[in-house]
């Protein structure tokens, strides 16, 4: 039989210590290791998931952007085919008011941008809705005089209307909800300013 070495208790304890404490540091070494690398793995993967997000956001971004530019692009066709659709059904009057004399549809084309020619006929439109909106001498309305009835405007001045029913006589009413029938008679305007005329001279 070989010797055996004796090892004393207290030098046993130390071993036992010595080999516990080394366990210890192993594990706990192993653990913040492994938990550092499952940090860096969910780090990994949502870094990856950001990123694949990211791209399809901006891929999304892309085609929405691709898809209002389409959008405004049709658009401004259709204004720009509206304003030359209005622009040759004016009269050479009315295109010399609004664009600074040019009398034909080539004079505003070749002296105007489209946008220029867009925005112009906007304004036209918006003044002649306006217009057509305010009553005038010589519209048609309905008015309650006593009984609803169609009446001739023949006077405005200050807030106030002044009509003739269809027996001559003539009323006075403020110029508020006053429905107007479409119609309108050049002749009231035009007999008003021949009398006018007359009494000047």
């Amino acid at each position: 039989m070989g010797k055996i070495t004796q090892l004393k208790q207290g030098s046993l304890s130390g071993l036992r210590r010595q080999t516990n404490e080394c366990l210890d540091s192993a594990y706990n070494k192993g653990y913040e290791d492994g938990a550092k690398n499952q940090d860096e793995v969910q780090y990994q993967k949502g870094y990856n998931k950001g990123f694949e997000d990211g791209k399809a956001e901006a891929t999304y971004n892309t085609d929405l952007i691709d898809e209002l530019k389409q959008v405004e692009y049709i658009r401004g066709l259709e204004d720009a085919n509206h304003a030359m659709s209005v622009l040759t059904g004016m009269t050479d009057a009315e295109r010399a008011e609004w664009f600074i004399d040019c009398l034909s549809v080539y004079g505003v084309v070749c002296g105007f941008t489209v946008q220029q020619i867009v925005e112009i006929i906007n304004a036209y439109e918006e003044k002649k809705n306006a217009d057509e909106e305010s009553i005038k001498v010589g519209d048609e309305i309905v008015c309650n005089c006593p009984n609803e009835q169609r009446v001739i405007i023949t006077s405005i001045c200050d807030g106030w209307v002044t009509f003739m029913r269809k027996d001559g006589a003539c009323y006075s009413r403020a110029d508020k909800d006053l429905k107007k029938t479409g119609r309108h008679f050049d002749e009231v305007e035009q007999l008003l300013h021949k009398l006018g005329d007359e009494n000047n001279d």
